[in-house]
């Protein structure tokens, strides 16, 4: 069974009656420090922890165009898991491939989800704000690059201040590089920009709110990052209003 929803606490207190058997959960949603809630509610259960590569754009109903990449990188929450959840990690990456899908398993995936955060917390706002593709954003003005390879920065002092200190600037380089190499071609839209689109919630708290409380808990400055939570939280408020208005 799949689960998707951007509200954990939501999926938490719904969700207690399936989860009383003891069950792997798979969480798969971008953004930092997801897994507590449900680490706390199922003390019992494998809590296993992706970050997920899967570049996709939705043409039209039904048609899908497919990025460069397919990867899934997981691993226990928390790293110290009990062998039989460790267990549980690695059936899940077999029947994975055994789809023919890419899995590959971390000893501690949060050093990985930190690597993806550098990406998912500069492109996802900044495009969704801007309703753009990661290359027109960066090819809008002079400054555009300055503007996202500085929140990627921010994002991994924040990992540094954690313990994840081979998060470094040379990953930021990487994924900017990732992008860069794009162009002339289409470019993708990141997830947020289509949840941005149709009025549907975003992912602002797991992405950009809880980097930004993470860094205050850890006297980091994030001056960008704090500009970039400010505005898409208000753009997510104002969607959910007009949702309202909808309905």
């Amino acid at each position: 069974m799949v689960i998707k929803s951007q509200f954990i606490d939501h999926i938490v207190t719904t969700s207690l009656p399936i989860f009383e058997i003891p069950i792997a959960i798979v969480l798969c949603q971008n953004g930092i420090h997801i897994e507590d809630e449900f680490a706390k509610a199922f003390p019992n259960n494998a809590i296993i922890s992706g970050a997920v590569y899967l570049p996709v754009t939705q043409t039209s109903p039904g048609f899908v165009t497919h990025g460069y990449i397919e990867r899934l990188e997981i691993g226990t929450y928390p790293a110290d898991a009990v062998k039989a959840h460790k267990d549980s990690v690695q059936t899940f990456a077999d029947i994975f491939t055994a789809g023919k899908g890419t899995a590959h398993v971390f000893d501690d995936v949060q050093p990985r989800r930190w690597n993806k955060l550098i990406t998912n917390a500069s492109w996802n706002p900044l495009c969704a704000l801007s309703r753009s593709k990661d290359i027109h954003l960066l090819n809008s003005t002079p400054s555009s690059k300055k503007m996202i390879y500085g929140i990627m920065l921010e994002v991994v002092k924040i990992a540094q201040a954690c313990g994840y200190t081979d998060i470094i600037a040379k990953h930021a380089d990487a994924q900017m590089e990732r992008v860069v190499v794009q162009i002339p071609d289409r470019g993708i839209y990141p997830s947020m920009v289509g949840d941005a689109l149709n009025l549907r919630p975003m992912e602002v708290e797991a992405i950009v709110g809880n980097t930004v409380r993470i860094a205050m808990e850890k006297g980091v400055e994030v001056p960008l990052l704090e500009l970039t939570y400010t505005l898409i939280k208000a753009l997510d408020e104002s969607n959910r209003k007009r949702r309202d208005e909808k309905a």
